[in-house]
């Protein structure tokens, strides 16, 4: 490991922006801002923790900006959680890197205590302050360095979860972070090695966290135990992750437009049960999970196979006598003979006045072909790595 500690760097400034200029990602990641991540032009926010990733992907902007000659713009942020010791030496790393590099720079500290929950914590906390340090350069957006390794771990996780198309989608190329700021994503087509093998190339030095590799985290274990093997298996699997993504997303984007036609706005918890019958039981139950996580995007998400697959096959059986089942957080649902509802916590219990009217908000189905859609989990968000 590097001693982050030490100020110097062995490059010099112009020397390191000529550098990366020249370096084969330099052109990668001018093309993706420009293709995936839809930047034009303006001032953009550089997240840097310090390990090799963010690195590169400093010195790579730096050096696009240098030769943008007045439409890209870049300033470096950093955010100190304080909750490892090596956390400081992290924050003295990245202000030696922008400085050496000319680039202005945040360093902020923030505190999240310890307990139960801390990836998840930090990193909203993380991305607050990353969002109140763009609004402070007048940037636009904040550059994260996630990449295709991370993409790969998170459709992985999807899977193992039984995620539908949205959950495949994993991390976006883009999308937004707080009101006039929007999170970009541009090397989720390079894979973690093409990054480090381009700190050897520009001969910066980087910080490790041990955390990143921890077996006891679910990703540590996936980037230790699983990912190499894959990897054997199939060279250049994290860089094509993005594209079985992207796919994903637009088979996600197709079944929310059908789903939109069919099941009414998202708002809507009371449908014909004639219809949904004669829907694919896959498609029935994306549209009942969709109906619940609008207005409760946990609830959504705890409602598993089990659940929906019982209320699919419930919709689907000829049984006409009412029938409820309790679900997560305080949901219901009701099947009657002619309609499917759903009872929102707190709210009049399903077969009392307020829910006799049900419309027939389904038109007749249009079937497409024989094929299996999957459920989806339509308001699953797997996010992107947790690191605190």
């Amino acid at each position: 490991m590097t001693d982050p500690s030490h100020p110097a760097f062995p490059v010099s400034g112009p020397e390191l922006r000529l550098r990366a200029g020249r370096d084969p990602l330099a052109s990668t990641l001018a093309r993706t801002l420009r293709e995936r991540c839809e930047f034009t032009g303006g001032t953009l926010l550089v997240a840097v923790s310090g390990g090799p990733d963010s690195v590169a992907l400093l010195c790579l902007l730096a050096a696009l900006a240098e030769r943008s000659d007045g439409p890209l713009r870049i300033a470096a942020g950093h955010v100190d959680h304080g909750l490892r010791p090596e956390s400081a030496a992290e924050a003295a790393l990245v202000r030696s890197l922008a400085e050496t590099l000319g680039v202005p720079v945040r360093v902020q500290s923030i505190s999240c205590p310890p307990g139960p929950g801390v990836p998840r914590r930090a990193r909203a906390l993380r991305y607050e302050a990353l969002s109140a340090q763009a609004v402070a350069v007048g940037a636009t957006a904040v550059v994260t360095a996630h990449h295709g390794d991370d993409q790969l771990e998170t459709l992985l996780m999807a899977l193992g979860r039984g995620s539908g198309l949205a959950g495949l989608s994993a991390m976006a190329w883009t999308r937004p972070l707080a009101e006039g700021v929007r999170l970009l994503r541009p090397l989720l087509g390079v894979s973690a090695e093409d990054l480090r093998a381009c700190c050897g190339r520009l001969g910066v030095p980087f910080c490790e966290d041990p955390g990143n590799r921890d077996p006891r985290a679910l990703r540590g274990r996936l980037r230790t135990a699983v990912l190499p093997h894959l990897e054997a298996c199939w060279p250049g699997a994290a860089r094509r992750a993005a594209g079985a993504a992207d796919a994903a997303r637009l088979g996600a984007a197709a079944v929310e437009r059908w789903l939109d036609e069919t099941f009414g706005a998202p708002s809507v918890r009371a449908w014909s049960r004639s219809t949904l019958r004669a829907l694919p039981s896959a498609l029935c139950s994306a549209g009942v999970r969709r109906a619940v996580a609008h207005a409760d995007r946990d609830a959504g998400a705890a409602l598993d196979a089990v659940h929906l697959g019982t209320a699919a096959a419930a919709i689907a059986d000829p049984t006409e006598a009412p029938r409820r089942w309790a679900w997560p957080r305080g949901w219901a649902l009701e099947i009657t003979a002619d309609a499917v509802r759903l009872e929102a916590p707190g709210s009049s219990r399903i077969g009392e006045p307020g829910f006799e009217q049900v419309a027939d908000l389904i038109g007749p189905h249009r079937h497409a072909g024989d094929e299996t859609v999957d459920d989806g989990q339509q308001h699953r968000r797997l996010d992107e790595p947790q690191r605190p």
